[in-house]
């Protein structure tokens, strides 16, 4: 079973990128792509039910709804950005309804300076770059321009199609789209399963069996997550009352925002924007 992502599957320009000591993540899947490199050590990954280790100077792109896990050597310091395919849409259409063989590679030297320089340590010099002495720490790299970052993305896109083979992706990850797809449109309405499976043209039992083998969440809880990440950026970035976000955001009362908002967070909303 694996989780969803909800935060690296909403919005059409979404870009997060990070690097980590430590990490360590279940197995997930989200709709967006997203592209490893390990700068030091050795990440212990497994991606489309197959393992990899992937050593310094090796590279992985992950595909839309690839379940993935990753593992590092407590050594082992990695660069990981997740994006929308806007940023690629030549390579969106590429991969489309298909997944590599394996998804990893190697930059060629040319790819690796320029996305050294632009997404990894922007506007660092080469004699600058150091990494905090504790032995785990994530630290949020800031989005480049989108002119430069495009470049960086196609850049690692064609080394990464150069060296992959595509093969016909699980059947069941065009579905996986079309119900996140759905779940994403709907989930500040009165969404249910039974809904969803009438308006994508399929049984009722078949998705309640998919999800049931596939999510370790269930339906209701996967919609409450998109309506928790929804929240939690308005509550960030707008003045509106705790009240009026949770009924835009498609809860039926404040008391069941009050209670999936703590069992997704940790937190009461409150706290986030006190926090803030």
């Amino acid at each position: 079973m694996f989780y969803h992502q909800t935060d690296n599957s909403l919005g059409g320009d979404l870009y997060n990128a990070y690097v980590y000591r430590g990490l360590v993540w279940q197995s997930h899947l989200h709709k967006s792509f997203e592209f490893t490199y390990v700068l030091s050590g050795k990440l212990h990954a497994e991606a489309g039910g197959k393992n990899y280790v992937v050593e310094a100077g090796k590279a992985m792109v992950i595909t839309p709804f690839m379940a993935h896990s990753y593992r590092s050597d407590a050594d082992c310091v990695a660069f990981v950005a997740v994006f929308s395919g806007s940023y690629a849409e030549d390579f969106t259409r590429l991969v489309t309804g298909k997944a590599p063989l394996s998804p990893v590679f190697v930059p060629a030297p040319e790819t690796l300076a320029y996305i050294e320089k632009v997404m990894i340590f922007p506007g660092q010099k080469s004699d600058e770059r150091a990494y905090p002495g504790q032995r785990e720490f994530a630290i949020r790299v800031d989005k480049p321009d989108d002119f430069r970052l495009k470049a960086a993305i196609y850049a690692v896109c064609a080394d990464f199609s150069a060296a992959a083979t595509l093969i016909a992706g699980p059947a069941d990850y065009s579905l996986f789209s079309d119900m996140l797809d759905y779940i994403e449109a709907n989930y500040a309405e009165d969404v249910t399963l039974t809904g969803m499976a009438k308006a994508l043209g399929y049984d009722y039992r078949y998705l309640s069996r998919l999800f049931g083998k596939n999510f370790a969440a269930g339906f209701k809880t996967l919609v409450n997550q998109y309506r928790v990440d929804r929240a939690a950026t308005l509550i960030r970035s707008t003045s509106r009352s705790l009240s009026d976000i949770a009924f835009a955001c498609g809860f039926q009362s404040i008391r069941s925002f009050n209670r999936a908002f703590r069992d997704i967070t940790g937190a009461a909303p409150s706290a986030l924007r006190k926090r803030d």
